[in-house]
């Protein structure tokens, strides 16, 4: 009950962050370990696509393409299915990744370390972890 905010009050919404800001969000996994590895690839997908958590949390190994035109091939709410380019930097932290850690094409992305799809209370447990 403590936990009820008392009166609903608007945020603010941030409008953009800098390149700088990114690149040291972008920073913080070390990238030294599976999780961190993971973590900063998705992270930079997140950042090259715009997608919805939803619509990368069910992204499928054989939904990225990393032929000359690498592009994810997205499905939204509604049946909606876009293509999104990828900048050459995501496309080669995607290769490192998936070359990294061998799955079947129809394997989640991006898996927990149990090996299944990311659920959103393990996006929002990732969000909140400290860094390692």
């Amino acid at each position: 009950m403590l936990a009820i905010p008392l009166k609903r009050a608007g945020r603010r919404l941030i409008g953009y962050l800098t390149r700088a800001e990114i690149d040291a969000i972008l920073g913080v996994p070390s990238r030294t370990s599976w999780s961190s590895q993971r973590d900063y690839t998705l992270l930079l997908t997140f950042y090259n696509s715009g997608a919805p958590v939803s619509e990368i949390t069910s992204l499928k190994r054989s939904q990225i393409r990393l032929e000359a035109t690498a592009h994810l091939q997205l499905h939204g709410k509604g049946r909606k299915e876009r293509e999104v380019p990828l900048w050459p930097k995501t496309a080669d932290a995607l290769k490192l990744w998936l070359k990294t850690t061998p799955a079947p094409p129809d394997g989640p992305a991006f898996p927990s370390a149990g090996g299944v799809p990311l659920s959103r209370d393990g996006m929002r447990w990732l969000r909140e972890a400290e860094p390692a």
